[in-house]
């Protein structure tokens, strides 16, 4: 997944302690998480992280839910899914990237 995110711009690997750091610094993170049950992982994207009753929260894209739709979830609720470390991304300013032949 990192040498994809690295063909169109730059990609590094963070602690899910950093997300939400990450993520006020406008970048979206992409995580593998493993539903209940523990089958059927897959890749969603972190969009946005906020304070909520004192608690960390956060937005959520799921293609399995389609290109509109938002989820949210909380640090303990995303801390249970969570598989791995993350994966941010940021563009290359004025790039095309290649064609991946």
């Amino acid at each position: 997944m990192i040498m994809l995110a690295e063909s169109f711009g730059q990609a590094e690997v963070v602690r899910s302690s950093d997300f939400a750091k990450t993520l006020n610094e406008g970048r979206p993170v992409l995580v593998n998480v493993v539903p209940k049950g523990g089958i059927g992982g897959h890749e969603v994207v972190l969009t946005k992280a906020f304070q909520y009753d004192g608690e960390s929260w956060y937005e959520m894209m799921d293609s399995n839910q389609g290109p509109l739709e938002r989820l949210y979830l909380s640090g303990k609720e995303l801390n249970t899914i969570v598989q791995e470390n993350g994966v941010p991304f940021r563009p290359d300013p004025g790039t095309t990237p290649r064609l991946l032949r």
